[in-house]
Protein backbone atom coordinates (compact mmCIF):
# COMPACT_ATOMS: atom_id res chain seq x y z
CA UNK A 1 0.00 0.00 0.00
CA UNK A 2 1.61 3.51 -1.03
CA UNK A 3 1.74 6.19 1.56
CA UNK A 4 -0.72 8.47 0.30
CA UNK A 5 -3.43 9.51 2.79
CA UNK A 6 -6.86 10.26 1.63
CA UNK A 7 -9.74 12.00 3.91
CA UNK A 8 -13.28 13.09 2.61
CA UNK A 9 -15.00 16.62 4.22
CA UNK A 10 -18.16 16.71 3.69
CA UNK A 11 -19.20 20.71 4.23
CA UNK A 12 -22.16 22.29 5.26
CA UNK A 13 -24.51 23.81 3.37
CA UNK A 14 -28.36 22.53 1.49
CA UNK A 15 -28.39 18.63 2.16
CA UNK A 16 -30.35 18.00 -0.94
CA UNK A 17 -27.46 19.79 -3.39
CA UNK A 18 -24.42 18.37 -1.90
CA UNK A 19 -26.26 14.50 -1.83
CA UNK A 20 -27.23 14.84 -4.85
CA UNK A 21 -23.76 15.71 -6.24
CA UNK A 22 -22.40 12.65 -4.16
CA UNK A 23 -25.00 10.78 -5.96
CA UNK A 24 -23.79 12.48 -9.47
CA UNK A 25 -20.19 11.59 -8.82
CA UNK A 26 -21.33 8.30 -7.50
CA UNK A 27 -19.57 8.50 -4.66
CA UNK A 28 -22.12 6.94 -2.42
CA UNK A 29 -20.63 3.53 -2.14
CA UNK A 30 -17.05 5.10 -1.07
CA UNK A 31 -18.07 7.03 1.23
CA UNK A 32 -19.89 4.45 3.00
CA UNK A 33 -16.88 2.02 2.99
CA UNK A 34 -14.01 3.77 2.80
CA UNK A 35 -11.45 2.93 5.54
CA UNK A 36 -9.83 6.60 5.46
CA UNK A 37 -11.22 9.24 6.99
CA UNK A 38 -14.77 10.71 6.14
CA UNK A 39 -15.48 14.05 7.88
CA UNK A 40 -19.23 15.45 7.61
CA UNK A 41 -20.07 19.03 8.85
CA UNK A 42 -23.94 19.65 9.12
CA UNK A 43 -25.01 19.22 5.45
CA UNK A 44 -22.22 16.20 5.32
CA UNK A 45 -23.54 14.54 9.05
CA UNK A 46 -27.12 14.88 7.76
CA UNK A 47 -26.16 12.67 4.16
CA UNK A 48 -23.49 10.48 6.44
CA UNK A 49 -26.65 9.38 8.31
CA UNK A 50 -28.46 6.48 7.87
CA UNK A 51 -31.93 8.33 7.42
CA UNK A 52 -31.16 11.61 6.72
CA UNK A 53 -33.44 14.22 8.21
CA UNK A 54 -34.50 17.79 7.66
CA UNK A 55 -36.18 19.89 10.12
CA UNK A 56 -37.98 22.95 9.85
CA UNK A 57 -35.85 25.83 10.25
CA UNK A 58 -34.89 29.40 8.52
CA UNK A 59 -34.09 27.19 5.10
CA UNK A 60 -35.92 24.44 4.93
CA UNK A 61 -40.05 25.41 5.31
CA UNK A 62 -41.16 21.35 5.42
CA UNK A 63 -39.75 18.45 7.36
CA UNK A 64 -38.56 15.44 4.96
CA UNK A 65 -36.47 12.67 5.22
CA UNK A 66 -34.05 10.46 2.93
CA UNK A 67 -31.93 7.47 3.03
CA UNK A 68 -28.64 8.63 3.52
CA UNK A 69 -25.05 7.04 3.02
CA UNK A 70 -25.35 4.86 5.49
CA UNK A 71 -21.87 5.41 7.00
CA UNK A 72 -22.28 4.47 10.49
CA UNK A 73 -25.92 3.44 11.65
CA UNK A 74 -27.34 6.36 13.34
CA UNK A 75 -29.40 9.29 12.56
CA UNK A 76 -27.86 12.76 13.00
CA UNK A 77 -29.87 16.34 13.78
CA UNK A 78 -27.24 18.85 13.64
CA UNK A 79 -27.56 22.26 15.07
CA UNK A 80 -29.73 20.99 17.93
CA UNK A 81 -29.08 24.31 20.52
CA UNK A 82 -31.99 24.72 21.85
CA UNK A 83 -33.43 22.03 23.18
CA UNK A 84 -36.22 23.73 24.73
CA UNK A 85 -37.79 23.76 20.94
CA UNK A 86 -40.94 21.89 21.44
CA UNK A 87 -42.01 22.18 17.32
CA UNK A 88 -38.56 21.25 16.60
CA UNK A 89 -38.95 18.49 19.55
CA UNK A 90 -42.04 16.98 17.81
CA UNK A 91 -40.25 16.43 14.73
CA UNK A 92 -37.71 14.68 15.57
CA UNK A 93 -39.81 12.37 17.45
CA UNK A 94 -42.16 12.12 14.56
CA UNK A 95 -39.17 11.07 12.47
CA UNK A 96 -37.97 8.31 15.34
CA UNK A 97 -41.33 7.15 15.57
CA UNK A 98 -41.65 6.97 11.57
CA UNK A 99 -38.22 5.86 10.88
CA UNK A 100 -37.56 3.39 13.56
CA UNK A 101 -34.35 4.72 14.49
CA UNK A 102 -32.77 6.54 17.87
CA UNK A 103 -31.72 10.61 16.67
CA UNK A 104 -28.97 11.81 17.91
CA UNK A 105 -29.30 16.04 18.17
CA UNK A 106 -25.99 17.50 18.08
CA UNK A 107 -25.51 20.88 19.73
CA UNK A 108 -22.41 23.44 17.71
CA UNK A 109 -19.98 22.31 20.13
CA UNK A 110 -20.43 18.65 20.53
CA UNK A 111 -19.55 15.95 18.29
CA UNK A 112 -19.54 12.25 17.73
CA UNK A 113 -17.06 10.04 15.93
CA UNK A 114 -16.11 6.85 15.22
CA UNK A 115 -12.74 5.33 15.51
CA UNK A 116 -12.27 1.44 14.31
CA UNK A 117 -16.37 1.07 14.68
CA UNK A 118 -16.66 2.51 18.10
CA UNK A 119 -18.99 5.31 18.59
CA UNK A 120 -17.27 8.14 20.75
CA UNK A 121 -18.94 11.20 21.89
CA UNK A 122 -17.68 14.50 23.30
CA UNK A 123 -19.71 17.24 24.53
CA UNK A 124 -23.58 16.89 25.12
CA UNK A 125 -25.90 14.93 22.62
CA UNK A 126 -29.33 14.76 22.88
CA UNK A 127 -31.28 11.48 21.91
CA UNK A 128 -34.40 11.47 20.86
CA UNK A 129 -36.14 7.81 20.72
CA UNK A 130 -39.69 7.53 20.06
CA UNK A 131 -39.71 3.95 18.26
CA UNK A 132 -42.57 1.75 19.53
CA UNK A 133 -41.80 -1.80 20.13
Amino acid sequence: KDNKQVFFFLTGGNPYTQFNIIKKMNLQDTLKNSEDLVIGFCAGEINLSIDSIITTDDDFDTTDSYQGIGRENITIEPHYNDPNDEERNNELKDFSKNLHTKIYAVPDESIIYFEDGIKHEEGIIYYIDNQEN
